[in-house]
């Protein structure tokens, strides 16, 4: 054997020669800090691209994908506060539109005509473009990743919505002695299930991906019954649909928290931040109407 090869592996059989050790000029070392083309991984998510990661290895290798639970800490706990963040100005715009209400003669006017207490062609307006709004957010993703777009909807979005959501609650104020009470008995009640549901959501191990298929099927169950009750006015079977949708939204609570927190199966993307903060603020304004429905119909003072 000749002892003066360089190779780091030699055989006596030229043609079993393994020459680890030499690179040719079209090879580099990826750990080579000269190397100015090491490999970088990109993952676009929606219309944004997150990051190039400088990475010797395949691509397999990398566990990013996107999703809330494969980013690191700091991209997850930015996410989850981001939500949070426009969920609350997004209620801080439907309570101030309600106190608006409140004090205001002309704004309770433009909403609902207060002498036939019903609905007024702005609010009916309000309704449409709201749930346009929600259906191309909901079902386009790029719609609700492409900013600015996203935030110019979530706005009008939440005008609208804070406009129609305000209307029963002029209603309320012009037709109960208590209404005022009943209002604030109901936000109040809203806030202290949301803050239980939410604080279950974060520290329960049981994954609850399966509640929104079933949430979803009482939800079609309950619009049946919402169009029956247009036709039959039995105070008592509307108070049971408003009780069935209490316990459906608070499961749509502990639904969506899981998704924005990615600890469960089924999980959001890093840019779908506007639609989650829609999907819990829904979930949130319709607990807190119908909540004020069965108060109004077990309290309500003419």
């Amino acid at each position: 054997m000749n002892n003066n090869n360089n190779n780091r592996y030699y055989s006596d059989d030229p043609n079993q020669q393994l020459q680890y050790n030499q690179q040719t000029q079209f090879q580099q070392n990826p750990f080579d800090q000269n190397n100015k083309q090491p490999q970088q991984l990109a993952y676009q998510i929606g219309n944004a691209n997150h990051a190039a990661f400088n990475n010797p290895m395949t691509i397999s290798d990398s566990a990013y994908t996107g999703l809330v639970s494969s980013a690191d800490s700091d991209i997850r706990a930015g996410f989850i506060v981001k939500v949070y963040a426009i969920m609350s100005f997004q209620l801080l715009i439907t309570f101030l539109l309600i106190l608006a209400s409140y004090y205001f003669q002309n704004v309770r006017n433009a909403i609902i005509n207060t002498s036939t207490i019903q609905y007024t062609p702005l609010t009916i307006f309000c309704f449409v473009i709201a749930l346009v709004i929600e259906i191309a957010i909901f079902c386009c993703r790029k719609v609700a990743r492409r900013v600015p777009l996203n935030y110019i909807f979530l706005i009008i979005f939440t005008l609208c919505f804070s406009t129609v959501v305000a209307a029963p609650c002029i209603i309320c104020f012009e037709l109960l002695s208590n209404g005022v009470q009943l209002v604030i008995i109901a936000a109040s009640i809203t806030f202290g299930i949301t803050i239980m549901l939410t604080i279950y959501a974060w520290r329960t191990k049981s994954d609850y991906s399966a509640a929104g298929h079933f949430c979803f099927v009482l939800s079609m169950s309950i619009l049946v019954m919402c169009i029956i009750g247009l036709f039959v006015r039995n105070i008592w079977f509307h108070l049971f649909i408003c009780t069935i949708c209490v316990i459906i939204y608070g499961g749509y609570i502990i639904y969506d928290t899981q998704l924005i927190i990615g600890n469960q199966s089924n999980q959001l993307s890093i840019d779908d931040y506007i639609l989650a903060a829609m999907l819990l603020y829904i979930d949130i304004v319709i607990l807190f109407l119908r909540i004020l429905e069965i108060l109004i119909i077990i309290f309500g003072k003419s």
